[in-house]
């Protein structure tokens, strides 16, 4: 990677960052619109780069631009009317692809003059993505060559689209917002979908404490199901290095999985002794 490949690339690491930004701005902006109390607002994960409280909402950006999270208060959202709860989870992919149309429409603006064109370009390109959908493949998203270094190999080719700052945001504010729209447990869309069967479950007398369980465990599940296309892809690369199956890899972690943890309970279990 060349010095300037690792200029775009941080460009591309700080263009995600504000993309991110702007996706839970407009989660705690239609809270606050609505009337719901933010208690926490949150961009990135990892260490804490800065933080203050303002409004009793505790503001937080942390290094690494991977996730975020808008808390309102739970009992007020809990008693709040169906669309106000659809409306703040469908809020920040909304926020997203204004943001893109927007974007495109200015980069439209200064290459050829017209705004209204690049709107107009912008939303072909949103159906257009749209069709791409039904075709992805399993195969496309778990594979050996998706591993570290073939995601570091994406991400250098995303980074040359940050060359040009106003397409790529726009192009990562559209990527941004049709992820999250996903259904999937732990992403905004999956959360509509918990949403509805958790309304469902409300009108045929399902007890609370049961869905507010069943809930936890599908969020659970959905980011296992989120992170696992990493996980699996870097293991099954190792294992084809190393010669072996992808089954005996796996064998081979859980082995040392269980060495180190059974070691660290032999060493708490010394420390105990040792106090006694």
């Amino acid at each position: 990677m060349t010095w300037y490949e690792m200029f775009l690339f941080l460009k591309l690491v700080l263009a995600v960052y504000f993309i991110l930004f702007i996706h839970k701005w407009g989660h705690y902006c239609f809270a606050r619109f609505t009337g719901l109390k933010v208690t926490n607002f949150l961009v990135g994960r990892g260490p804490t780069i800065y933080h203050t409280v303002t409004n009793d909402c505790r503001w937080s950006f942390q290094l690494f631009p991977i996730s975020g999270k808008v808390t309102v208060h739970s009992l007020q959202f809990q008693r709040s009317h169906l669309g106000i709860k659809m409306g703040f989870f469908l809020s920040g992919s909304l926020t997203n692809l204004l943001f893109y149309l927007l974007c495109y429409g200015y980069f439209s603006f200064q290459q050829t003059g017209a705004f209204w064109g690049g709107i107009v370009q912008a939303l072909k390109g949103i159906y257009h993505l749209l069709l791409l959908i039904p075709t992805i493949k399993i195969s496309t998203i778990y594979s050996p060559e998706r591993d570290l270094i073939g995601q570091l190999e994406l991400y250098t080719s995303l980074a040359q689209l940050m060359d040009s700052a106003v397409l790529g945001l726009a192009l990562l504010s559209l990527l941004y917002a049709m992820i999250n729209l996903l259904p999937i447990p732990g992403l905004d869309g999956g959360r509509l979908v918990l949403l509805f069967l958790e309304e469902i479950g409300t009108q045929l007398g399902i007890k609370e404490s049961y869905l507010q369980k069943s809930m936890k465990a599908c969020l659970i599940i959905g980011t296992f199901f989120l992170f696992s296309p990493f996980i699996i892809n870097n293991i099954w690369s190792i294992s084809l290095e190393l010669g072996l199956t992808f089954l005996e890899i796996i064998l081979w972690i859980t082995l040392l999985i269980s060495i180190f943890m059974n070691i660290h309970i032999f060493l708490e279990k010394q420390e105990v002794l040792k106090k006694r």
